[in-house]
């Protein structure tokens, strides 16, 4: 419950957002989407696929969200003149593309007298590596062709696409692959090629960092707008458009960038050639990878396209870790350099020296063991996991231990906490050669 009121508190601030989208004449293009009608092929109407929900909604104007709280309407003030009951019924999305459920909205052929607000809550899961800004609301005509709205607002920090509509029938959220009419819906479509793509790139195209470290990366192949153009632009347009292609045939309205998987963060401005990707010291290392897309828009006023304009893969590295750490008697030291690699740590227990081994199953969990002779023989092997503490982890292991001495044997069990520190040097080094 407590989740669904956050869910409809945030709502309402798209709701008083969406009058001035309504009254906006300059707005942002980081903020608005205003595109012409791109029509999908017709599919078979959706069935239903979750419990409908009603209200009754008067000129007051009011807010009704789905039962899965995905997809939320918003009534404004004066939009109807006399109560009406309003309902969303979730849907199978057959739209091309489709993601997540589709909404059958009622009633169905009221004309209202403003528009109204609908929003769709997406996850990450959802788009994979595809922008939410090449995403697209849509409505199924009476032919059963998709239909696109215009986007009035993408916030991609809480994952809701919105928009206004007066079109009242089953509403659908889809990826949106090319830059032309799919009507005829052709057994292969082709996408439509973008010509000047391949004059730009992303520097680097791979890189290698440590956690906590970041990597500037920029982009290139911008051409640099004339003095009669800058000119323009600041009597025509309310900021300068500094990225063109083409020998001027037209520029670029952005970048903008974004990470897959969402790891780290990056720091740049709409429409700036450079951006920083800074890895978090929390963060597990991997393989993420950053995009750089932007809509091209022709002097010429023909087709705007959207377009990825490169990728760079980094690797993430760990730099490893100090193990240090005490249960009693026992004392832990050492280093390790890979996680997911088998290692060492020495224990020391009074006047006994020796190794306890890890053989990790995964990076966070696997088998210790251990093994000594000072007079008696000992040997032990348990568990072992790893849980985050701070800027670091902490190894726990259960261990199970027995000790032979002239012909007998006595066993025990006990747990080993060792602390493990983030390296800020380059101990590893030479083991990762």
């Amino acid at each position: 419950m407590v989740k669904r009121m956050a869910r409809l508190k945030q709502i309402v601030t798209l709701v008083l957002f969406s009058t001035a989208i309504l009254g906006c004449r300059t707005c942002s293009p980081a903020t608005a989407k205003k595109t012409d009608e791109i029509v999908s092929p017709a599919t078979e109407v959706g069935t239903p696929a979750g419990d409908a929900v009603t209200l009754s909604v008067g000129p007051e104007g009011g807010i009704l969200a789905s039962a899965d709280d995905r997809f939320v309407l918003a009534i404004p003030e004066n939009a109807v003149k006399e109560p009406v009951t309003f309902s969303i019924q979730p849907i199978t999305n057959t739209a091309t593309d489709g993601i997540g459920s589709a909404y059958r909205l009622g009633p169905s052929g009221y004309r209202f007298e403003k528009p109204l607000l609908i929003s769709f809550k997406y996850d990450d899961s959802q788009l994979g590596e595809f922008p939410p800004d090449m995403c697209l609301i849509a409505y199924q005509d009476d032919q059963h062709a998709w239909r696109s709205i215009d986007t009035a607002y993408i916030d991609e920090n809480d994952k809701i696409f919105t928009a206004l509509t007066t079109h009242f029938s089953d509403i659908g959220f889809q990826k949106y692959r090319g830059g032309r009419d799919l009507r005829a819906d052709p057994p292969k479509p082709k996408e439509k090629v973008n010509p000047f793509q391949q004059q730009f790139h992303l520097t680097p195209e791979k890189a290698t960092i440590y956690l906590g470290e970041s990597v500037s990366i920029q982009l290139t192949g911008c051409e640099k707008p004339g003095l009669l153009k800058q000119l323009n632009d600041r009597l025509f347009y309310s900021s300068a458009r500094t990225c063109w292609y083409g020998n001027g045939a037209g520029h670029l309205q952005g970048p903008t960038y974004w990470i897959r998987p969402r790891v780290g963060n990056l720091t740049s401005d709409y429409g700036t050639e450079t951006t920083i990707y800074k890895s978090h010291l929390h963060d597990r290392p991997g393989v993420v990878k950053v995009f750089a897309g932007a809509k091209f828009v022709p002097e010429d006023e023909s087709e705007v396209l959207n377009t990825i304009l490169g990728v760079t893969e980094i690797t993430i590295l760990d730099r490893g870790y100090r193990a240090s750490g005490q249960d009693g008697r026992v004392s832990y030291s050492g280093l390790v350099c890979d996680l997911e690699k088998p290692f060492s740590i020495a224990t020391v227990m009074g006047p006994v020296s020796f190794s306890t081994n890890f053989t990790p199953s995964k990076r966070d969990a696997g088998t210790a063991s251990w093994g000594a002779t000072y007079g008696a023989f000992g040997s032990g092997s348990g568990p072992y996991w790893i849980e985050e503490q701070g800027d670091g982890y902490q190894i726990l292991v259960q261990l199970s231990s027995k000790v032979s001495l002239a012909g007998r044997q006595s066993v025990g069990s006990g747990a080993a906490h060792i602390t493990l520190t983030r390296l800020t040097g380059d101990e590893c080094r030479a083991e990762r050669k």
